[in-house]
């Protein structure tokens, strides 16, 4: 806000709207799976659907630190920004070696906050380019559930 360059101002709110989206996706999915971290549980393939104790997976952390540099990098493409990927992916290997998260938990973690601040990013950039998002339930002899389609 002290700046006078608006593709810097926006560039900044879109790394803060990506982490508040971010946010709202992980903790959804944490409640949902409710993975205990690796100094809970020995086992990586264990879920306790829908138990508010257990929150290792998505990696919060991971999430967040990607949130909030990929919009950076999408704003100011070069050496410099790639460069601040370091960050992220720095927070997610020292998650798995403090023994916080398992490998899986910071690899989803680092989709969910690269998705948002990729997606984000493009829209505030082209605000003119058609998004489609299709959520479609279905229900069949073996079953139902819910197909997601994402074009970007």
């Amino acid at each position: 806000m002290l700046t006078d360059n608006d593709k810097f101002q926006d560039a900044a709110f879109t790394s803060l709207q990506s982490v508040l989206y971010t946010y709202i996706s992980v903790n959804i999915l944490k409640y949902t799976f409710a993975r205990e971290r690796p100094l809970q549980n020995s086992s990586p393939y264990v879920f306790n659907f829908f138990d508010t104790n257990a929150t290792s997976f998505p990696s919060g952390h991971a999430s967040n630190a990607f949130a909030v540099i990929v919009p950076w990098v999408v704003y100011y493409p070069g050496i410099y920004t790639y460069s601040m990927l370091a960050l992220p992916v720095g927070t997610a290997i020292a998650r798995i070696s403090k023994g916080k998260h398992w490998m899986s938990d910071v690899y989803a973690g680092a989709l969910i906050g690269a998705f948002w601040g990729y997606r984000l990013s493009k829209r505030h950039l082209d605000p003119t380019r058609s998004e489609n998002i299709a959520i479609t339930p279905f229900y069949g002899r073996n079953g139902g559930g819910v197909s997601l389609k994402v074009s970007f």
